[in-house]
């Protein structure tokens, strides 16, 4: 019988090794392997100091919006709209499905559903000393033009 190993140091290489086993497994099973295609917008205030941006990025037919964040200061302001439109209008044009997002019930699960994402799945979090919280998976299904 083969002993499992936690690997501590290393961990970099480790890390390639096997996500690149699992890619070309893939590629292997499916042929062309999409690639992620990233796309990070910022918005600057008027001194260029940046407050808003948005990180995704593309990958087999699915866009997903990994970060988004409004400076404090900035929010309610249309920022984190603006952001959530350009990303979507960026994926319409690459003919993506739909676009896929997690957050937290004490980020802004209610952003997203005012703009029209879905919950598809709410699973809970264990945070000592906090009350209950939950990451919300949220889906949006978008009209290619």
């Amino acid at each position: 019988m083969h002993p499992v190993h936690q690997v501590i140091e290393d961990l970099e290489s480790s890390y390639q090794w096997l996500r690149n086993s699992l890619r070309d497994n893939n590629i292997a099973r499916v042929g062309t392997y999409s690639k992620k295609e990233p796309l990070m917008l910022v918005i600057h205030d008027e001194s260029h100091r940046k407050i808003a941006g948005l990180y995704g990025y593309q990958s087999l037919g699915v866009f997903f919006i990994d970060l988004l964040w409004v400076d404090p200061a900035f929010r309610s302001k249309g920022l984190g709209a603006r952001l959530l439109k350009a990303a979507e209008d960026h994926a319409k044009k690459h003919h993506v499905l739909y676009v896929r997002l997690e957050t937290a019930s004490f980020q802004s699960p209610d952003f997203y559903i005012k703009h029209g994402y879905e919950v598809f799945a709410k699973l809970p979090l264990l945070i000592e000393g906090e009350e209950q919280h939950y990451n919300y998976y949220l889906i949006k299904y978008l009209k290619l033009q």
